[in-house]
């Protein structure tokens, strides 16, 4: 992310560059979003995660809630409930997370938790 422009890769492809909501751009705020539609915790055990020890947690969240968090409007197709896979280290700081919502399947990744960063947008 570079001020408000989120650039995405897949595939080896391309940067495509697309503005998006900001606040969603924020992990801050959809772990919010997330923990305000979260229905039921379940503790899965221990893994390492990119050589780092976790806890493996299974989330069933609320997704209207969950969206209405983030101040979107909910469509009609949207599933009552979504499993996300989460994996905590031991200061609780998320280190993965795993979803899917139709056939959109994400996996997200986070490491280096308050180190300086440097972005520059891709060309």
């Amino acid at each position: 992310k570079v001020g408000i422009t989120l650039h995405q890769r897949a595939g080896g492809r391309a940067w495509h560059a697309f503005a998006r909501n900001a606040r969603r751009l924020r992990i801050g705020d959809t772990l919010d979003a997330l923990a305000a539609g979260t229905r039921e915790v379940r503790e899965q055990g221990t893994v390492t995660v990119d050589g780092v020890r976790t806890t493996k947690y299974a989330l069933v969240v609320d997704s209207r809630k969950m969206m209405a968090a983030y101040g979107d409007t909910i469509p009609d197709s949207a599933p009552d409930t979504v499993i996300f896979t989460v994996w905590l280290d031991s200061r609780d700081l998320l280190r993965k997370a795993d979803y899917t919502v139709g056939t959109t399947h994400a996996v997200i990744r986070t490491d280096q938790w308050g180190k300086k960063v440097s972005i520059s947008a891709p060309s």
